[in-house]
């Protein structure tokens, strides 16, 4: 049986070890239980990956993934996954981003590339259509990632190659070295979980693709008819027009009226200079005009430039909030100018901003407090708000050199290396840093944070619904009043445990996550947002599916992910939060004298389990719950001695 619409009917397959590329076809029954993108990938890592290795290691695999509404004009259907064990947290790990690539990774034909081994030499993967083949990139070893761009553009002669590629940290293996967009929306990063340093250990420098081939659509005049519904929608929503004005950045002014803008290594939820760092100020000052990834009505991308001081004349994508916080006020940096040639030399090195800001703050307050010694930090001091200071550590971290060799490896290990007292200041969940919203003032993206299968991450779940004060909805759908509202506790196990399965559907369809948690309807009644995708997926592919159905698959993935990670040694221990969120209470702002407590967090996490059907004392998914999910083939690995 062939595939039906929707899908492009390869998988690329490339053992960079033996220099060798065959083209598989895409098995229906993976289509059909894992949809594609996160899901394509949880199958075949679990499947390929042994228990236990080293992230490091050749026989590690690279998944590269696209979703049935790759290339279509399904609203926000422009990006692409990148999956592999990660260098960070030694679990599943994956990151996005959006860009023409992973449309034109569709166009030429392909659903999915697994990239595994490593090269003898450097080089880069060339897409274009049938023709795939592994070229030279000695030429591009130790080149940043948009030089690396322009010379592949430029030598092929074809500046309409979708590139991604990695910098100097991936080469390095910095161990939370990211993968970035490098022509076209350059600086757009994958930026999670190391996958960088995964594919520079492979000596694989870059990827070019090109396509011409059209994506099938079983049912184009009602699918169309829906996509310009859920336009109207979008377009008319009050929300989303704002995301649409300011973008992410938005979120330091709302977070920061909250009370819970990480600030100085988790110390305040409140950061004085935060109106000088937000996106009003980003928009009136510094904004030239919006970038959108392909096919995206919201746009909340924008083109800046600084236009005075050291760093003028520089034009580059936007800082994301994320990076506004964690470059910005969790490093006490207050000026906009610095924090957006901190990004930009982040995305040049490839290195993640969000994993980049913590491990430096992390530092300085340890250095601050006497815990490390002007010896540990060869011969730096690390002060609060020092700007040469933060440029300084980026590319120290980049290139390994002197103190950043052990930044390096991640706020988790640079602690184990540091001593024992620095352990209460890293701020992580299973080894990946947090971001800039702290848990202690919304206790749903807590609890999202201690249970993303990637780890202490705030898109593994997505809990807007818990701001909207939607008490009557969050009875029907969660079962207590509690779930619509930030400090709540009741009724948040049954939220993350539904809003993990819709991104888990979201990341396998390959569609903008935050989407709809821009429009005022779809955050009020999250079950708005499956039933979308479940119509859109219906009409491209014509596997006819209800929200149900399509929620059924999210849960099935994110069953696979915790196997996975199960397999590695993950139990109910891994499941937590940083000590200083479950101990300190917040000192300042509107989240003062607030703190998310262990027993508010393990009524939390109880509720979560129970939901699940996981073991409630070792989070491990039951028998019962995998067998039901058609996972049975992996329950001998979860109940081995």
């Amino acid at each position: 049986m062939s595939l039906p619409g929707g899908y492009a009917g390869k998988i690329l397959r490339v053992n960079l070890s033996k220099d060798e590329i065959k083209q598989t076809n895409t098995p229906v029954t993976l289509a059909k239980n894992y949809i594609g993108g996160k899901g394509f990938a949880a199958k075949m890592l679990y499947e390929e990956v042994e228990q236990g290795l080293d992230p490091l290691d050749p026989k590690n695999h690279l998944i590269i993934g696209v979703g049935p509404l790759t290339g279509t004009t399904a609203p926000s259907a422009g990006k692409f996954v990148i999956c592999s064990k990660s260098p960070l947290t030694n679990i599943f790990g994956n990151a996005t981003a959006g860009s023409d690539f992973g449309p034109e990774l569709k166009f030429a034909g392909y659903d999915a590339v697994d990239i595994y081994g490593k090269a003898k030499n450097p080089v880069y993967l060339s897409i274009k259509d049938n023709q795939v083949e592994l070229r030279g990139a000695s030429h591009l070893w130790g080149k940043d990632v948009f030089e690396t761009g322009d010379i592949i553009s430029h030598d092929s002669g074809n500046e309409k190659l979708a590139i991604i590629a990695i910098g100097q940290a991936g080469e390095n293996s910095v161990s939370f070295a990211n993968v970035v967009v490098a022509s076209g929306m350059k600086g757009r990063a994958a930026g999670r979980c190391g996958m960088g340093a995964v594919m520079g250990s492979k000596n694989l420098k870059a990827i070019a693709v090109q396509g011409s081939k059209d994506v099938t659509i079983v049912d184009p005049q009602k699918f169309e008819n829906a996509v310009s519904r859920i336009e109207r929608i979008i377009l008319e929503d009050p929300e989303a027009r704002e995301w649409t004005k300011l973008g992410t950045p938005i979120l330091v002014e709302r977070i920061g009226y909250n009370g819970a803008l990480v600030t100085r290594n988790y110390q305040s939820g409140t950061f004085e200079n935060a109106g000088d760092i937000g996106g009003k100020k980003l928009r009136k000052d510094y904004t030239l005009r919006n970038h959108a990834c392909l096919g995206c009505r919201i746009a909340c991308g924008k083109i800046v430039a600084v236009k005075r001081g050291p760093f003028k004349g520089l034009i580059t994508k936007n800082p994301e909030f994320e990076t506004l916080s964690m470059l910005g006020s969790n490093c006490g940096i207050g000026k906009l100018d610095v924090i957006i040639k901190a990004a930009e030399l982040c995305d040049r090195l490839g290195l993640d901003t969000i994993s980049t800001g913590n491990v430096i703050a992390f530092a300085i307050e340890c250095f601050r407090r006497g815990l490390i010694s002007v010896k540990q930090t060869t011969g730096l001091s690390l002060n609060w708000g020092d700007s040469d200071l933060l440029l300084r550590l980026i590319q120290d971290i980049a290139f390994r050199r002197g103190f950043g060799k052990i930044l390096a490896e991640g706020v988790k290990k640079a602690s184990a290396i540091l001593g024992k007292e620095t352990e209460y200041y890293a701020i992580h969940v299973k080894g990946l840093e947090l971001i800039g919203g702290d848990p202690r003032g919304q206790y749903g993206f807590g609890l999202g944070y201690a249970t993303c299968s990637r780890g202490g991450d705030h898109l593994g779940a997505i809990p807007c619904f818990e701001y909207t004060d939607s008490f009557e909805m969050a009875e029907k759908l969660f079962g207590d009043r509690d779930a619509g509202t930030r400090l709540g506790v009741k009724g948040k196990g049954s939220l993350i445990k539904l809003r993990e399965d819709i991104c888990n559907v979201t990341d396998s369809l390959v569609t903008c996550k935050t989407l709809f948690q821009l429009v005022s309807e779809y955050v009020k009644n999250p079950m708005l947002e499956p039933e979308t995708w479940a119509e859109l997926y219906s009409l491209a592919t014509g596997i006819l599916v209800d929200e149900q159905k399509l929620m059924q698959v999210g849960e099935r993935i994110t069953n696979l992910m915790r196997a996975f990670n199960v397999r590695e040694g993950i139990t109910r221990k891994d499941d937590t939060l940083p000590e200083r969120v479950l101990h300190e209470p917040l000192p300042d702002g509107a989240t003062k004298g607030v703190v998310l407590d262990k027993k508010k967090f393990n009524e939390m996490l109880d509720e979560y389990y129970v939901a699940r059907k996981w073991d409630i004392t070792t989070g491990i998914p039951s028998a019962q719950k995998l067998k039901e999910l058609e996972l049975d083939w992996a329950v001998d690995d979860l109940t081995k001695p």
